[in-house]
């Protein structure tokens, strides 16, 4: 498991072709709150945390997002989601730990000079669904052994 996740969020809504951040083309703000909402559910099982970064024209985050594991920031207008992400992958404590989301091969050479880990969108995607499809296995499993069908808790439990 990685320490920390940052990924570059334009490029991997747009590198959805099956939709499972929705239809991008007719509503990117709602492919990238479902985007958000996925991670979110997957944090724990991917990275202890993840960042989603996307290009912005004020600059700042996404306080709608936020929460102790998940960060969603956009980059300031002077600078694009690109410059963020890389510095952030050259200042992270323990670059090896760090996993960097993009397709953009000028930004992943830049961030694996930095020491960090990189991954396609494509790739990343992959990732996500079997994550998705290995949790659903557990708590079906874990619903089984209890001798009962899972129950929405099963699934959003209260955070505590």
């Amino acid at each position: 498991m990685y320490q920390w996740i940052i990924v570059d969020g334009n490029n991997l809504v747009h590198s959805d072709q099956d939709g499972l951040f929705g239809d991008h083309r007719t509503d990117f703000d709602s492919a990238r709150r479902a985007l958000a909402r996925l991670l979110d559910e997957l944090v724990g099982e991917l990275a202890e945390k993840v960042t989603i970064v996307f290009d912005g024209t004020i600059g700042g985050t996404d306080e709608t997002f936020q929460a102790s594991d998940l960060q969603v920031i956009f980059a300031p207008s002077d600078k694009t989601a690109d410059d963020v992400i890389e510095r952030m992958a050259a200042k992270a404590p323990e670059p090896g730990r760090v996993l960097v989301v993009s397709s953009d091969r000028g930004e992943r050479d830049t961030v694996r000079a930095a020491g960090a880990e990189t991954m396609s969108c494509r790739h990343f995607i992959e990732l996500v669904r079997e994550c998705r499809q290995t949790l659903h296995k557990r708590l079906v499993q874990r619903s089984r052994l209890r001798g009962s069908r899972p129950s929405l808790g099963d699934f959003f439990p209260q955070a505590g």
